[in-house]
């Protein structure tokens, strides 16, 4: 009997283990992503604002660089940086999904953290016990809006401008 026992309070104590690892790794990603986001942003505006000083100024020489090169330079600069966010979100989503996954399996009898966040975007939202401050949380229409996606359309309000300066300067 104690064997049983033994083996399934080293199985519950793995399952603890599992889970504060995939944790650490999915806020770690988070961090790791934004970092990544922040860096490029400034690259992306640092490259921009480069190119529209060159083309307001007159002393310029080399206006193949700020009309074809540059331009050029950030559109290959936000596919990478697309390819890197999208790569970067599958392993954000490996790692919550891997949680969540551990938290319902093992842990779901003590801890319903990432397991209950779906829940906040359906209509019944998440619950709390009532003394506390906000008993119910869920998000509006207006908060479903992923993150993600509004990283992705910076990314190519970036790569538009890209594209404007490309066709525009030219002339």
């Amino acid at each position: 009997m104690t064997d049983i026992y033994d083996k399934r309070k080293e199985k519950m104590e793995n399952a603890r283990i599992g889970y504060q690892v995939a944790s650490n790794l999915w806020i770690c990603e988070n961090q790791v992503y934004w970092s990544r986001f922040s860096a490029l942003v400034l690259v992306n505006s640092i490259l921009l604002a480069a190119i529209a000083v060159m083309s307001a100024s007159d002393k310029c020489s080399s206006q193949i660089l700020h009309c074809y090169i540059m331009p050029c330079a950030g559109i290959i600069l936000c596919i990478l940086w697309l390819l890197i966010s999208l790569r970067s979100s599958k392993k954000y989503f490996y790692y919550m999904n891997s949680a969540r996954e551990l938290e319902e399996k093992f842990l779901s009898d003590i801890v319903k953290t990432s397991s209950r966040e779906p829940n906040m975007s359906k209509k019944e939202g998440v619950c709390f016990p009532p003394h506390f401050k906000e008993s119910k949380i869920k998000m509006r229409f207006y908060n479903k809006l992923s993150i993600g996606r509004c990283s992705y359309c910076i990314i190519g309000l970036f790569a538009v401008i890209y594209i404007f300066f490309l066709i525009f300067l030219r002339r």
